[in-house]
């Protein structure tokens, strides 16, 4: 192979490992994708509760507890795919169906209603040799101890 032929492709090569990231890091389209998902918050509020300043409150109060949960700011890293954006590992695309009844079954659990659009949270354990640390699991404290299965 000459000279030429072996600079191409380690030209080809550089190019297919340089891929754009889906991490949105532009400030004011995270402020625009947190403005559109905290209306919609507050769009389920208010048709529950039917008061401004009630929602406004309850609103406050479902931002702090999410914060207390996930230890971060909600909708502190979004990511694009798509013309969706997630920001959470859990979590469904946003916009979507799913992101509103994910919304409407979390606020759920502010102020309780008599509709169910699904289950809220299942947790399944059936080892503790799990050598993951897993953003989502619920069972760090549990691991690596003796299994307690026959």
């Amino acid at each position: 192979m000459n000279m030429e032929t072996q600079n191409h492709i380690e030209i080809l090569n550089e190019k297919e490992l340089v891929q754009p990231s889906p991490i949105i890091t532009s400030e004011s389209v995270i402020r625009s994708i947190k403005r559109k998902v905290f209306l919609q918050l507050f769009r389920i509020l208010n048709q529950r509760t039917g008061s401004l300043i009630k929602s406004i409150r309850l609103l406050g109060e479902f931002k702090k507890k999410y914060e207390a949960i996930f230890g971060e700011p909600m909708l502190s890293k979004i990511t694009q795919v798509g013309n969706r954006y997630f920001y959470r590992l859990g979590s469904p695309g946003f916009p979507s169906l799913a992101s509103k009844r994910m919304h409407q079954n979390e606020l759920d659990r502010l102020i309780p209603t008599e509709s169910n659009y699904g289950l809220r949270t299942l947790l399944l354990a059936i080892t503790k040799q799990c050598p993951l640390n897993c953003e989502h699991c619920f069972e760090w404290d549990n691991l690596n101890k003796k299994d307690q299965l026959s």
